[in-house]
C-alpha cells in the first residue's frame, strides 16, 4: 500500500515525506529554485528494525539509516548548510554527519523513501530564510504620556486623602 502510494507519488513529480504521510506537488507547483538531495552524495546502511513485522523483524534488515557529511556537503548553499546545523543539532554527530534513520514500514523501498523524504523535507525547510523580527525600542510618546497622566491621577487621589485644617 506505501509501495504503491510512493511509486504513485514518483509518477507524478515532485513529492515531500512527513510522517509516512506522502504529499504529491506537480512539477508545475515545485520550486524551480529547490535543492534536491543527490542520492549519491548518501552514505545508506541497514540494519534490523524494532518496528512492525512479526517473525520478519529479527531476519531481514528493513530499517534505513542515511547520512552525509554536512561540513562537505558543496551542493549546498552556505546559509542553508548553517540553518541545517543549527534546526536539526541533534541529528547531527560529532563528524558533522546529519544522520536520518526510517523504520515506520516493513518494506526496506518504502523506508528508504520515506528517509530521502525526511532529508528532503529538512533541506526544504532550511532553504526558507528566516523573518528578520524589528523589536521597537522604548515606549510610545502615547504610553508615555499614559503613564504621566495616571501618576498625576493617583497623586491627586492620594492628595485627597489627607486631613484638611479648617
Amino acid at each position: 500500500d506505501e509501495a504503491a502510494a510512493v511509486l504513485f507519488a514518483r509518477s507524478l513529480g515532485v513529492w515531500a515525506c512527513s510522517a509516512a504521510t506522502f504529499k504529491v506537488l506537480p512539477r508545475a507547483f515545485a520550486s524551480p529554485s529547490r535543492i534536491v538531495v543527490p542520492r549519491a552524495k548518501l552514505e545508506i546502511a541497514h540494519m534490523r528494525s524494532s518496528g512492525p513485522g512479526g517473525q520478519n523483524v529479527n531476519k531481514v534488515s528493513t530499517k534505513v539509516e542515511l547520512r552525509f557529511n554536512l561540513r562537505d556537503a558543496e551542493w549546498l548553499p552556505d546559509e542553508v548548510r548553517g540553518r541545517l546545523e543549527a534546526d536539526q543539532a541533534n541529528r547531527i554527530n560529532k563528524a558533522g554527519e546529519l544522520i536520518v534513520t526510517a523504520s515506520e514500514s516493513r518494506s526496506q523501498a518504502t523506508n528508504m523513501e520515506a528517509a530521502l523524504g525526511k532529508i528532503q523535507e529538512m533541506v526544504d525547510e532550511a532553504c526558507i530564510p528566516l523573518k528578520e523580527r524589528v523589536m521597537r525600542t522604548g515606549l510610545s510618546n502615547g504610553a508615555k504620556k499614559r503613564r504621566v497622566d495616571e501618576k498625576k491621577r493617583t497623586s491627586d487621589v492620594k492628595q485627597n486623602r489627607k486631613r484638611v485644617d479648617y
